[in-house]
């Protein structure tokens, strides 16, 4: 019987002094409520759910309740969850009006693990839009109005945002460099929120939640729900080759083009034994990538577990200013949060800081 742990980030990016005390105590929340599933003898699966709920309710996480607001100022959330075990994966892409859009991710999970529906038809893997609405009302998952959704926090940001996006597009004569940093959102929020989980059966499981970018496109889809992209779990079957989990946060069409969390499975099974794998892997498949070659500043962040037979190593990542994770196993009388952050003399987006600690994979 393994022993299970939980590790969770509150989403890549720029976190202020000021904002550490509060993400700290919603982080431990986080992860005290996933335990109390443990305990209870919940999956993997439940407890990524739940510790990805929580950051979804709470206002200060670009997440369900709190997401940054699109160009027309509505929120639209995407999110994924896949199991290591099964292989199985559930993704709800630029959905209105839903608190937990997680919690319908892994409807459509746990929807595919039961087999086909009548008359054989295939299970949805992924649901985007009214789609995803009409399957949240069908399966009792609470729809609330649109507005209902739109932080304090949120709003202030979007009304900062548009001012901004007003003023550069009146300026005519201005050099494309001035005007892409005149675009540019300001950072005074983090991105995708994710989480990482095994179980007492060993089995893995991972997922993301993201509001998406600041004014984005309305309907745009992030990485969040995308296959490959914002979150993987694939249990070993070969017994030299750990069990491997990621979960991502950052710009989502960078990290969609290079198809990062399905890479960093391939990347890390390739080199289980690398000390500095995490950051070779970024490195050579994020900041170096080829198709990434006209992109000045590259955003993301990451959650990594892998299982070996004796212990499970977890280790984050992040070329954004700053990165806060917090994990909790069997030996941690209570949760560690890390605020990970790039020291003040190099430059976001392009330099790669790391983590990780071990935890024991023995009751």
């Amino acid at each position: 019987m393994a022993a299970p742990f939980i590790i969770l980030h509150a989403g890549a990016g720029y976190h202020p002094e000021s904002t550490t005390s509060l993400l700290t105590s919603l982080c431990e929340e986080s992860c005290s409520q996933v335990l109390r599933v443990f305990k209870e003898g919940g999956s993997s699966q439940e407890a990524v759910s739940r510790a990805i709920s929580i950051l979804e309710d709470s206002p200060h996480t670009n997440c369900g309740y709190g997401s940054n607001l699109t160009l027309l100022g509505g929120v639209e959330c995407d999110a994924s969850i896949m199991c290591g075990q099964s292989g199985y994966y559930g993704s709800v892409g630029a959905v209105t009006g839903v608190k937990n859009p997680i919690n319908i991710a892994s409807g459509l999970l746990s929807q595919q693990c039961s087999g086909p529906l009548s008359l054989g038809r295939l299970p949805p893997m992924m649901l985007v839009g009214g789609g995803a609405n009409i399957y949240a009302a069908q399966n009792n998952i609470q729809v609330l109005p649109a507005d209902d959704l739109i932080s304090d926090r949120a709003r202030a940001v979007y009304v900062d945002h548009m001012k901004r996006l007003e003023k550069a597009n009146k300026i005519e004569a201005i050099s494309t460099a001035k005007k892409a940093r005149l675009d540019q959102p300001s950072a005074v929020a983090q991105d995708t929120v994710g989480a990482i989980a095994m179980d007492e059966r060993g089995v893995l499981c991972a997922g993301v939640s993201s509001g998406g970018l600041s004014l984005k496109f309305p309907g745009r889809v992030g990485h969040a729900a995308m296959y490959g992209c914002g979150c993987w779990a694939q249990n070993s079957s070969v017994e030299d080759i750990p069990g491997f989990a990621c979960s991502i946060s950052g710009a989502g069409e960078h990290i969609t083009r290079t198809l990062l969390a399905k890479e960093c499975c391939s990347y890390y099974q390739s080199r289980p034994d690398s000390p500095l794998k995490l950051h070779d892997f970024l490195q050579e498949h994020f900041l170096s990538h080829p198709f990434l070659h006209d992109i000045t500043e590259k955003n993301c962040g990451l959650i990594v577990a892998q299982s070996f037979t004796d212990c499970c190593e977890l280790s984050w990542g992040h070329t954004t200013s700053s990165f806060c994770v917090a994990y909790q196993g069997r030996d941690n009388v209570k949760p560690q949060v890390i605020f990970s952050r790039l020291e003040s003399t190099v430059t976001s987006g392009r330099t790669v800081q790391i983590g990780a600690v071990c935890l024991s994979n023995k009751n």
